[in-house]
């Protein structure tokens, strides 16, 4: 089941999402994922809140297949390395993984003020050195370098973890509604039921190097 709000399910468009909506939408969401092993998992703290997280690993600088990364991604980086030193061509890539590889911790979260949902995350090298907000401009392709200075893309920031009260980057959620608008004013008018996270998340995520599988969107589709 999915949800734009309750607001909805009374018959009146809103383009906000309640926070009840939010977790439902999140538990279908970490349903698709599961099936699909795409990583994603809910994080509760104090028993009170909690957030959606992924963690992925990311080429900055090596041309690497795509199925390599993938598969560095399912499997522990050490563990790969070692299996590897064999063979010359993979010696020298996995001294590619150790140099060039940057970690993404993705986080969702629910922001009350905003009745929207955030994307919070972190960027890090293997040992574990968080990256500055200037290199972080370094790693985002040059079209979505474009957009994210535009406005309403200029929301790129870095902020304290409302949770876990560490420096994270954010994108802010301030105009998350006004560009959210058009996409569900057109599924309203087509009576056509959305998972907000899944739509949300497909727009801003590859901004920040987090892809969502189309899958979850087919999925989506087939349950209307």
């Amino acid at each position: 089941m999915s949800q734009m709000s309750h607001k909805e399910e009374l018959g009146t468009c809103s383009f906000y999402l309640d926070e009840e909506s939010f977790h439902i939408c999140c538990q279908v969401f970490l349903q698709h994922s599961n099936m699909i092993s795409d990583g994603w998992s809910w994080t509760e703290v104090k028993g009170v809140e909690g957030y959606m997280k992924k963690t992925v690993l990311i080429p900055r600088r090596c041309s690497l297949p795509n199925q390599l990364w993938q598969q560095k991604n399912d499997e522990d980086i050490d563990s790969l390395i070692e299996d590897q030193v064999d063979d010359d061509a993979s010696t020298a890539c996995a001294v590619c993984v150790m140099q060039d590889v940057i970690l993404y911790e993705y986080h969702v979260l629910y922001s009350s003020s905003y009745q929207v949902p955030i994307l919070f995350f972190t960027v890090s090298t293997l040992d574990g050195r968080l990256l500055s907000l200037e290199e972080l401009w370094n790693t985002i392709h040059p079209a979505y370098k474009k957009q994210l200075l535009q406005w309403p893309w200029d929301t790129l920031t870095q902020q304290e973890h409302p949770i876990l009260g560490q420096p994270f980057f954010m994108l802010h959620p301030c105009h998350t509604e006004e560009f959210m608008r058009p996409v569900l004013q057109m599924a309203n008018a087509e009576k056509r039921r959305i998972n907000y996270i899944v739509t949300w998340l497909s727009i801003v995520g590859p901004m920040v190097k987090l892809e969502v599988p189309i899958s979850y969107c087919m999925a989506e589709a087939a349950s209307t």
